[in-house]
């Protein structure tokens, strides 16, 4: 190996790393359940590679890296929490806790001690999920401000494939080998996930990441036409390869992904064409518009357009709205501690209407800002008001300074935390490992511009160029 060679390995060995377990989870993460055999593999290389990111923090790190790391901890802690034994006298007292009080009592003559959540054996698997996202995490953070933009095009390669590999699913059997889980949609286009939702919001999020990286681009003097042109051909299929996943909240979904990517678009030609003094060309914009509006009337003509008929049509078997009230109830009949992590399903089963009794079971809420408050009470408000203000601190930040090349992927990655947001509402895409690590990943742009030190004003001189 030559010295120049082992040189670039050595400077480049923190991105390979984090394409190395990017790669990982995109191949192994796409169910949310915690039976699901691709576990067998993920979360122990996940320990390997969290080891990978914490070494060299040994020697150091900058204040925003110590928020990240104060912040991941949390997370664990607060999960760990649920797991530690409580005396059966204060235990008893907890919410909704008599009935196995009362097993307690006639099995055994006491109540004994017990962790506070209703079933650890899923706040255990909650627990270990957590590490997939923070190790993404930890693995950015090693990166500078120029490998931090090269893993955006590699998320856009991702996700591509993962809607090519949908629309061969599409067109094949529902008991193809393209599917890769046991428990999934069969028949619809899923691509590397399990659920059909997911991969709708997998594909809305390109929208946004293409956007920032043809702006990103051509901030850097580097935008050519076939830069351009790769973000249209890339851009306009993701409607069809949208509509034929089948998920109704895919349709809405696009619709934000679409706005927000002509926002980060559009303020950056704006920038760039007043720096320079010249007038902003509107015949791309044009483009991609008569050419998604093309493919969305040729994939209803087509008739492929699942989603389009799902949301337009009936399905009594998926009527939300109708175990939301329930749940809400239960949330409060839990508050505030809530019924720990992964104990959802166990809670539900004593709560829910015999009007919704049917042979299946429902294993998440289907709307996770409203599972969290179930299963962490109080302390999940906080935590989720917290973070929303503060990602809305740093959009504000950012929102107005576009022009550099690290703001721009600023607001890439808070586009993308605002979809998976509203993406929550409607469905659980956070809990796969694949949007929870791209998530991640989101977060870590938003937050390090290259002109933000811990007040987003200053640059911080442990991770630039």
């Amino acid at each position: 190996m030559t010295p120049s060679l082992n040189q670039k390995l050595q400077e480049n060995s923190a991105l390979i790393l984090m394409v190395a377990y990017l790669t990982l989870v995109m191949l192994t993460g796409g169910s949310g359940r915690d039976d699901t055999q691709a576990l067998l593999v993920l979360r122990p290389l996940t320990i390997v590679f969290l080891g990978f990111a914490i070494w060299p923090w040994l020697n150091g790190m900058g204040n925003r890296g110590r928020y990240f790391l104060i912040s991941s901890v949390s997370l664990l802690v607060v999960t760990a929490l649920y797991l530690i034994p409580l005396p059966g006298g204060v235990w008893v007292d907890l919410p909704m806790r008599d009935i196995l009080a009362d097993i307690d009592r006639s099995v055994f003559g006491e109540v004994s001690a017990r962790p506070l959540a209703l079933n650890p054996l899923s706040a255990w698997e909650n627990l270990n999920a957590l590490l997939v996202p923070i190790t993404a995490v930890l693995l950015m953070l090693r990166l500078n401000e120029r490998q931090r933009r090269q893993i955006l095009p590699i998320v856009i390669c991702f996700g591509l494939f993962s809607g090519l590999l949908g629309m061969m699913q599409s067109i094949s059997s529902g008991q193809s080998s393209l599917y890769f889980y046991r428990i999934t949609n069969n028949g619809s286009a899923v691509g590397l996930f399990a659920n059909r939702n997911h991969q709708a919001l997998l594909l809305c999020m390109l929208y946004p990441m293409l956007a920032g990286y043809v702006a990103i681009r051509q901030r850097s003097k580097s935008l050519n036409n076939r830069v351009l042109w790769f973000a249209l051909l890339a851009g306009a299929p993701l409607i069809p390869l949208i509509l034929v996943t089948g998920s109704r909240s895919g349709l809405v979904l696009a619709v934000v992904g679409l706005l927000l990517a002509f926002c980060i678009y559009w303020q950056s030609q704006k920038a760039a064409r007043q720096a320079e003094g010249k007038k902003i060309p509107k015949w791309p914009v044009a483009a991609a518009a008569i050419m998604i509006a093309g493919l969305f009337a040729a994939t209803l003509h087509m008739s492929r357009a699942e989603a389009f008929q799902r949301f337009f049509g009936s399905d009594g078997s998926e009527n939300r709205l109708a175990f939301w009230k329930p749940i809400y109830e239960m949330a409060n009949a839990l508050f505030p501690v809530g019924s720990g992590p992964g104990g959802f399903p166990n809670a539900y089963s004593v709560f829910e209407p015999n009007g919704l009794l049917d042979p299946s079971y429902l294993n998440h809420a289907h709307n996770d800002w409203l599972e969290i408050f179930v299963t962490h009470g109080a302390l999940a408000i906080s935590l989720i008001i917290a973070t929303i203000g503060f990602l809305s601190y740093v959009a504000y930040c950012n929102f107005y300074r576009v022009q550099s090349s690290s703001r721009l992927l600023s607001f890439v990655g808070i586009a993308t935390v605002v979809i998976a947001i509203l993406g929550s509402i409607g469905d659980y895409p956070m809990r796969t490992p694949i949007i929870s690590t791209i998530i991640a990943i989101s977060v870590v742009w938003s937050m390090y511009s290259s002109e933000s030190s811990g007040n987003f004003r200053q640059q911080d001189p442990k991770f630039v160029d």
